[in-house]
């Protein structure tokens, strides 16, 4: 009865490793998937009110260069740190 569980335990400890790395692949894909949603959901965003402020300066906007300049720093922000993000938790 020993012996044979002297033989379990291996065996077990071997699934359990397996388990883990499968759980570790799953969690990290699925990361990298919201992150990307993240990221094209920003893009789309940024996109649309830079847009939005480019027409108000068309029309004569004076404070629409603040604004311009402030929604392109938000967006570089925001990339760069999804893809910190990105770098440290999801290799």
């Amino acid at each position: 009865m020993v012996f044979a569980l002297l033989l379990f335990i291996p065996v077990a400890a071997s699934a359990q490793e397996v388990s883990l790395q499968q759980a570790t692949s799953t969690l990290q894909n699925f990361g990298r998937d919201i992150v990307n949603v993240v990221q094209i959901i920003i893009g789309i965003v940024g996109a649309m009110m830079i847009a939005w402020v480019v027409y108000k300066r068309q029309k004569g906007d004076q404070q629409s260069n603040d604004a311009l300049m402030g929604w392109l720093v938000a967006l570089a922000v925001a990339v760069l740190a999804l893809q910190l993000i990105k770098a440290m938790f999801l290799r």
